[in-house]
């Protein structure tokens, strides 16, 4: 958010809303199973989680305030396009605060599934398997994608 805001007056805060709505779009396209291109961004943080992952290791049992903040930025780096795209997202939005609550509601929204994963994982691994809840969930984001989407569609969007 502060380096969003930090160029929030310049040609690089255009390139960064745009990069990251198309990056959403490719979320909720990989989201829907219709494109996997996410999955060549995964690979290139791979490498780098192989060096961040030993010291994550090393927060966990997490105890204190300070460790869980550490723990959360170092999963930051896990390779996962759906977290790149979202921290991406967060970056444009010119704003701490608001980049702060997107990735708490990421973290939120995420927080039933990996939660669902340990607790009742059969069942709900099957609602989440199923193709209709997929395709939904990934129209959704492309959606939010088009949202982020500079020009005329904003003023419609926005009702002003």
């Amino acid at each position: 958010g502060l380096a969003g805001w930090a160029v929030a007056s310049s040609p690089a805060a255009l390139a960064l809303r745009v990069l990251a709505a198309l990056l959403l779009i490719a979320m909720g396209l990989y989201l829907a199973g219709w494109w996997s291109g996410l999955t060549r961004i995964e690979a290139l943080g791979r490498g780098l989680w192989r060096h961040i992952q030993p010291v994550a290791s090393r927060l966990l049992p997490v105890s204190s305030l300070p460790r869980a903040l550490l723990l959360g930025a170092l999963w930051g780096w896990l390779p996962c396009g759906l977290v790149y795209s979202t921290l991406l997202w967060a970056a444009s939005q010119g704003n701490a605060g608001y980049s702060a609550a997107l990735m708490l509601t990421f973290g939120v929204g995420t927080w039933p599934v990996l939660l669902a994963t340990g607790l009742a994982a059969e069942r709900v691994n099957a609602l989440l398997r199923r193709r209709s809840v997929r395709v939904a969930g990934g129209v959704l984001v492309m959606l939010f994608g088009v949202w982020t989407l500079p020009g005329p569609h904003q003023h419609w969007l926005m009702g002003h």
